[in-house]
């Protein structure tokens, strides 16, 4: 059976700044973010990987396994709205409301794909924007390196304060990045059951993720 490798720190450099040249959203980076990284070994073909992200609303399909996730019963109640080209929004059960933009979704070279996402919206600590960058690379025979790097500006500079110094709020952002990563895998390992995604004829072990 496969397995999953997670890595929590630092993550290959990608020019991030340079795939949102032209979108506003790119200020979010010279504020005083709150980031964390997660890259998680996938035992799945590059291609594969990429088949499914190049799906025009993919990300509905991450909100409602998301939403399976972290809910008791493994019915989600917050839907996601597809308001347009690249644009979606959602209520959760506290009623706070969330809107996401994609930026950017493209094979950026031969062995790398990126999908950017921009989140606004409100949870218990206040308001924030998020930025959420998805740089998978082919590695081989070692099958799939996905990373995710998460940048999130709180509007309360208490919160920004407190991030780097209380473990309740660094962990919840860091968990937030370890549950996009334990889905994207769950999701990964689905797709082994439909004939039009080309696998592996047998999964991979997980290897563990060089780091600079």
């Amino acid at each position: 059976m496969a397995t999953l490798t997670l890595s929590v720190g630092s993550v290959l450099a990608t020019d991030l700044v340079g795939l949102l040249d032209g979108h506003p959203q790119v200020a979010l980076l010279e504020k005083n973010c709150i980031q964390t990284d997660v890259s998680v070994a996938l035992p799945l073909r590059f291609e594969t990987i990429v088949q499914w992200l190049d799906q025009p609303h993919v990300i509905d399909q991450i909100q409602q396994e998301y939403r399976k996730t972290i809910s008791k019963d493994g019915e989600g109640d917050a839907s996601l709205v597809i308001n347009g080209p690249g644009s979606y929004s959602y209520i959760n059960e506290k009623n706070q409301p969330t809107t996401i933009l994609e930026l950017c979704r493209k094979r950026t070279s031969n062995i790398t794909f990126d999908l950017i996402y921009f989140v606004a919206g409100k949870r218990y600590f206040g308001k924030h924007e998020t930025l959420i960058h998805i740089h998978v690379v082919n590695a081989g025979a070692a099958g799939t390196i996905y990373m995710i790097s998460i940048h999130t500006y709180p509007h309360n500079p208490l919160v920004r304060f407190f991030a780097r110094r209380k473990k309740k709020v660094k962990n919840y952002f860091r968990n937030k990045a370890l549950l996009i990563a334990q889905i994207s895998f769950q999701i990964g390992q689905r797709l082994n059951d439909i004939p039009s995604y080309s696998l592996q004829p047998k999964p991979l072990s997980a290897t563990s993720i060089p780091h600079e």
